[in-house]
């Protein structure tokens, strides 16, 4: 996202680019040093601008459910000899559905002292004395086991709750300064948790941490489970207020409606991403068009949308494609990919494209 132009009402870049478009239109005949003197000019503002929101790759923690492995994108940055996180639900007990998508990360916090986290390299730096607003959703299992270093033949509980605390450094898994932490999460059930951050460093990683009750005197075995990691968008340190302009997305699509917008789309509609908030408030920074058709999916679950591979390529990479499609549509049930129409003849088709085929059918 860029600023708006006060004036005219176009972003910085479009203004710039139509003021350029008139000099050489109207001037043809300038000599090209002229030219080409006017371009450099004309992106020599835009070289100094900063973005005003930072998103996380694989913000929704998708990957396949396994012990001690955190999802693609995010590393593990505990204790060395500790293991990792966990990519849940499915192990140590009964797990609650995700809050989003269909896995999220698990952390623990043991008696040893040792915590669990998981961290990232940002695309933007933080900016120091600059206020950025993000969230997440936390919760608490009631069942979390496990052996421990320190009683490794006997299974230990991990239910203690836990708090989120929240890192910043200028390397992976830097802990250089404590940016926020989340009250004790105590709930077994996923709520949203927001924060603000003012950096008193310029910081290029961040660190989610499993943390202690702060009111704790000992170390103890809890877990805490955290999913679906929104941009950190800049604020005004004052008012709150963004400094980018966001859209609001207030209601779903019509299935329909979604098919026959895509059909006019194309393929390409999968690769456009755009910073906007939900009607909870929550940031967001994907594919509006997808999250529209998800909502629309769990508001009508009779229906399903199924997305035919056609590529003419080897069995390999459309399976590899396939299991790209699944995680961009965050593995939600109601969207079948395929490599083949078999068992399909229920499917209306809607839309055939070059590499795709979509259907809407009924669960």
């Amino acid at each position: 996202m860029v600023e708006k132009n006060g004036d005219c009402g176009l972003s910085i870049f479009s203004y710039q680019r139509a003021c350029l478009a008139r000099i050489i239109m109207g001037c043809r005949r300038l000599p090209q040093r002229v030219i080409t003197l006017a371009l450099v000019l004309s992106v020599l503002p835009l070289m100094g601008q900063k973005f005003r929101f930072v998103p996380f790759q694989n913000p929704s923690l998708e990957g396949s459910p396994s012990r001690s492995l955190t999802p693609m994108h995010w590393f593990h940055c505990g204790a060395e000899g500790e293991s990792p996180p966990d990519t849940q639900p499915s192990f140590f007990g009964h797990q609650p559905p995700a809050a989003h998508g269909r896995t999220y990360v698990g952390m623990v916090a043991r008696e040893n002292g040792t915590r669990e986290s998981i961290g990232q390299q940002l695309d933007q730096r933080l900016e120091a004395g600059h206020c950025y607003e993000g969230g997440l959703y936390v919760a608490r299992s009631d069942e979390y086991e496990s052996a421990s270093q320190l009683h490794s033949d006997t299974i230990k509980s991990y239910t203690t709750p836990l708090r989120l605390e929240l890192y910043g450094g200028l390397t992976f898994c830097d802990d250089l300064e404590l940016l926020a932490a989340s009250p004790t999460v105590r709930s077994t059930d996923w709520h949203w948790y927001s924060f603000w951050i003012r950096a008193k460093n310029p910081l290029r990683t961040i660190v989610f941490q499993s943390g202690y009750d702060k009111d704790s005197s000992s170390y103890y075995n809890g877990n805490l489970l955290i999913d679906n990691i929104a941009p950190l968008v800049e604020v005004d340190c004052q008012t709150k207020t963004p400094f980018v302009e966001v859209d609001t997305i207030l209601s779903p699509v019509i299935i329909e409606d979604w098919a026959e917008f895509l059909s006019g789309k194309g393929d390409k509609i999968m690769a456009d991403k755009t910073l906007f908030v939900d009607e909870k408030g929550h940031y967001h920074y994907e594919n509006v068009a997808i999250y529209k058709l998800l909502k629309a999916l769990e508001a009508d679950t009779s229906k399903k949308i199924v997305i035919l591979i056609r590529s003419k390529v080897r069995r390999k990479q459309k399976l590899q494609l396939q299991e790209r499609l699944r995680r961009l549509f965050y593995y939600h049930p109601s969207v079948i990919v395929r490599v083949s129409k078999r068992g399909m003849s229920r499917v209306k088709w809607v839309h055939k494209g070059a590499d795709f085929e979509f259907g809407i059918g009924r669960r």
